[in-house]
């Protein structure tokens, strides 16, 4: 059994003289779910920090945080619905982001 999107669509075929209906099509196209996947996503991160003892017995710890150092951008959300917008992606990996932070123990 196929799963995924589908659309479908009802011809009628009216009888001229009657007026009634004479025959009924229904056509559906069925999508399989595999063109609804996108590549892995890619992502890099990393942390960079070092610990310097203070001289009274504490501690002080500078970190570099690096977020998406590839700054890749993955497609995270797309359109499924059939239609004009189709397979256009609505959500993105975050750019890449630089946190700079301090830890302190006393």
């Amino acid at each position: 059994m196929m799963t995924g999107a589908s659309c479908c669509f009802e011809i009628f075929l009216l009888q001229l003289s009657t007026g009634n209906i004479a025959e009924h099509y229904m056509i559906c196209f069925v999508i399989n779910n595999i063109y609804f996947q996108e590549p892995r996503l890619h992502q890099l991160d990393l942390r960079f920090t070092r610990r310097v003892r203070l001289p009274r017995g504490g501690m002080i710890e500078p970190q570099i945080d690096i977020f998406n150092l590839t700054n890749s951008n993955s497609i995270l959300v797309m359109t499924t619905r059939l239609g004009p917008a189709w397979r256009n992606a609505t959500g993105v990996l975050a750019p890449r982001v630089i946190r700079l932070g301090v830890a302190m123990n006393f």
